[in-house]
């Protein structure tokens, strides 16, 4: 039993570094005030990185490479993260003489599933010897997870733990700042609560109540927009609701907003679901997220990206659910020319392999790797049916280059067009070539 409880703390600790470093994202994190954070950055690095090849039997040196550079690892900060993940049995790595000197043949994981990898990030957190500051961040975010705490109680009961004021002082402060706790001006006896946002995902709150108690808010508007998001998820709002009244409620946290940036394109499309769809990390019973990594909601994304932004020479996609179906079903899905070129981003998170055709030269056939999140997707778009008529004409597809997830889709400011072509290449390699 005790082992099952420090496991289950484990998977707790490396899900709330995930979540940590997913609000960091935005920021330049290499500002004096992520100094203290440095561990928990690193960890959550290694997790992404584990999660893209949870579920590929063996990576080799150059797949590796590239699935590292897409976690943002750089190379020192892999050699500190391999010795770690080695010591503590989350992978194998195979070496082989390159010009005299030991070089990556191939990679394996233990981590083969969500929970392992979060289990394993929390295991890299506490051998690379966290922070004060990086403790005290977690305790906080656990302790006003299932209810409202006045500040001065998360102070009080930290405090008798052994945790140093000034320190959970800056933690809170940090947490408020980065927007993944919340603090009320005041109750009516003056004194500040603290509450988790990821508490207002939960289904099984009023959210009747909660729009009527708002102000600012449309209360039709909202529940018209509550119900398209509901009925078909994933899906860019029509013509003619409000976009501002969509911005508010993602910003309360009723709404995840996440975005797709096409190669070439200008603006970021929007993808709108309820948290809860997700099985949002603290959602009531403060039970462990599904998509933490954000490994469904990207996949979602692309196949909406393909279905509303795409045209037909680039092989739109008519019904995601039929697509999503058949990849389960049969395991892959193709040829086709588009699959080679539209799809980095499932390719990047190891949720897809890219393999050209036996028969057809320059076609490729989808090769789905992780079942787990295509279920969840199919879960998430069975629940319309009958799927919209189109409700807007967009861009070409082209290569759909960068993801935001919800907690980023805010950020206004894109790297460079040569930059985002970069990241795309790199993706690529990825793909799987026949020899001829």
């Amino acid at each position: 039993m005790l082992v099952d409880e420090e496991a289950r703390t484990l998977v707790r600790t490396g899900a709330w570094i995930s979540v940590l470093y997913k609000a960091f994202t935005p920021y330049d994190q290499s500002a004096p005030a992520f100094d203290p954070y440095e561990t928990s950055i690193l960890a959550a690095k290694a997790g992404i990185l584990l999660s893209s090849i949870r579920s590929l039997p063996v990576v080799t040196g150059k797949q590796f490479d590239v699935y590292r550079k897409l976690a943002r690892l750089k190379s020192r900060e892999t050699d500190t993260v391999l010795k770690e993940l080695q010591d503590i049995g989350a992978v194998t790595i195979n070496t082989q003489q390159v010009d005299g000197r030991p070089a990556i043949h191939s990679v394996e994981t233990a981590a083969t599933s969500k929970s392992e990898v979060f289990k394993t990030v929390g295991k890299l957190f506490e051998s690379l010897s966290p922070s004060e500051q990086e403790r005290a961040t977690v305790a906080v975010l656990e302790l006003t997870l299932p209810v409202p705490v006045p500040r001065a109680k998360v102070l009080s009961r930290l405090a008798a733990q052994g945790q140093k004021e000034e320190v959970i002082e800056g933690a809170v402060t940090h947490l408020v700042s980065v927007e993944l706790i919340r603090q009320t001006r005041e109750t009516s006896g003056g004194e500040p609560i603290l509450y988790n946002p990821y508490v207002y995902a939960s289904p099984s709150l009023d959210v009747r109540k909660i729009l009527k108690a708002l102000k600012g808010i449309p209360y039709e508007h909202a529940l018209a927009i509550l119900e398209h998001i509901k009925t078909k998820p994933g899906v860019p709002l029509p013509a003619g609701m409000d976009e501002n009244v969509l911005t508010l409620m993602v910003k309360m946290g009723l709404i995840d907003n996440s975005a797709i940036l096409a190669r070439g394109g200008a603006h970021k499309k929007e993808f709108p679901t309820l948290p809860h769809v997700w099985g949002v990390f603290g959602a009531g019973d403060g039970a462990l997220s599904e998509d933490l990594i954000d490994d469904s909601k990207l996949f979602l994304n692309s196949l909406r990206y393909g279905q509303f932004y795409s045209t037909s020479s680039r092989g739109r996609i008519d019904n995601p659910w039929v697509l999503v179906d058949r990849l389960i079903r049969r395991g892959e899905v193709g040829p086709a020319t588009a699959i080679g070129e539209d799809y980095p981003l499932p390719l990047a998170r190891g949720i897809v392999s890219i393999v050209e055709s036996r028969l057809y030269a320059g076609r490729f056939h989808m090769q789905l790797r992780k079942t787990d999140v295509a279920e969840a997707v199919r879960d998430i778009i069975e629940q319309s049916a009958i799927l919209p008529n189109r409700v807007v004409s967009g861009d070409q597809l082209g290569t759909t280059g960068e993801y935001f997830p919800p907690e980023v889709a805010r950020i206004e400011k894109q790297l460079p067009t040569e930059l985002k072509l970069a990241a795309d290449a790199l993706a690529f390699e990825l793909r799987t070539h026949r020899k001829r």
